[in-house]
C-alpha cells in the first residue's frame, strides 16, 4: 500500500512537471528547500508542503490581483476526490469591498469564512491537520469549525450565540433519533458519523441547538470505546465523560445539559 502510495504521488508530480519550465521546476526545487530549512507551509506545482514534504493537493484557479481566487484541496492518496473548496468573495464594491474566504468542507455540509488575510491558508490546513492520506481529518474539521465560528452550510440565517431552549432542566433527558429533548422540549440534535481512520473505527458526534448552531462535537478513540472527547464551541474547552454500551449519547447530552451548552 506504502509503494502504491509513492507511485501515485510520484504520478502526480511528473504529470505536472511534464507541463511545467525548467525556469519553473528551479524555482520549485527551492520552495521546498526553503520549507524544510525553515519548516515553513508553502505551495508549489499545485502541492501544499509542510517542513519539505508533500501534504496534500492544493489547486488554485480564477487569479484576481496576482493571487488565486479559488481552491480546490485534495488528498494525496485520492486525488480526485474533492474534500475543500474555497473561493473569494467580496462585500461591497469598488473602495469599500471587503474580501472574504468561503472555505467549504464538500462532503460534510461545513463550512467557515473569514476575512482575507485573518487567517494562513497554508497554515491552517497543516496547523489544523485537515487531511489525512485517503481524505478529510474530521477532528481537525471539527475543531477548526467550533474554534473559527464555522457554522453548517445550509444555515442563512445568522443566530445568537449559545442560547439554549427555555425548559424545566431537572426533567428526564432522553435522545428519539436524532431530537434530544428534556421535560417533553426539543433542547437539540445529535448527529452521529462512524468513519474507519488510522487503522480503526473512529465514533463522532455533533451536538447542535434546534437552531442549527454548533454546540459541541464529541469523538471516541474506537469501536468498543466509551471515553468521549467533548470539544465545546462557547468556550472551546476539552473534556473527557465515560460512558457505557448504549448510554454513549445520553451521557455526552447530559454533560452538555448540566454545563448548561446545552
Amino acid at each position: 500500500m506504502k509503494g502504491y502510495f509513492l507511485m501515485l504521488i510520484g504520478t502526480i508530480f511528473i504529470s505536472s512537471m511534464a507541463q511545467t519550465s525548467d525556469k519553473e521546476l528551479i524555482k520549485h526545487a527551492e520552495k521546498v528547500a526553503k520549507s524544510k530549512e525553515k519548516s515553513k507551509n508553502l505551495v508549489s506545482l499545485d502541492t501544499l508542503f509542510a517542513s519539505g514534504k508533500p501534504y496534500c493537493l492544493m489547486k488554485g484557479s480564477k487569479k484576481f490581483l496576482g493571487s488565486y481566487g479559488i481552491y480546490s484541496i485534495r488528498p494525496l492518496g485520492n486525488p480526485e476526490n474533492e474534500e475543500i473548496y474555497m473561493e473569494m468573495e467580496a462585500e461591497g464594491t469598488g473602495a469599500e469591498a471587503v474580501w472574504y474566504w468561503n472555505m467549504v468542507f464538500v462532503n460534510q455540509g461545513q463550512k467557515i469564512r473569514f476575512k482575507n488575510g485573518s487567517l494562513d491558508i497554508e497554515n491552517t490546513i497543516v496547523d489544523y491537520n485537515l487531511l489525512n492520506e485517503n481524505g478529510l481529518n474530521l477532528t481537525g474539521m471539527n475543531k477548526l469549525v467550533l474554534l473559527k465560528g464555522g457554522k453548517a452550510q445550509a444555515q442563512t440565517v445568522p443566530v445568537k450565540t449559545n442560547t439554549t431552549v427555555s425548559r424545566d432542566r431537572t426533567g428526564t433527558i432522553q435522545i428519539f433519533g436524532n431530537s434530544i429533548q428534556q421535560s417533553g422540549v426539543q433542547i437539540g440534535s445529535m448527529v452521529k458519523l462512524v468513519k474507519a481512520e488510522n487503522g480503526g473505527v473512529i465514533t463522532y458526534f455533533t451536538v447542535s441547538l434546534p437552531n442549527g448552531e454548533i454546540v459541541a462535537t464529541a469523538s471516541n478513540n474506537g469501536a468498543t470505546d466509551h471515553e468521549w472527547k467533548i470539544v465545546t464551541a462557547k468556550d472551546n474547552s476539552i473534556q473527557f465523560v465515560s460512558s457505557t454500551i448504549g448510554k454513549d449519547e445520553i451521557e455526552i447530552a447530559k454533560y452538555l445539559v448540566e454545563h448548561l451548552y446545552l
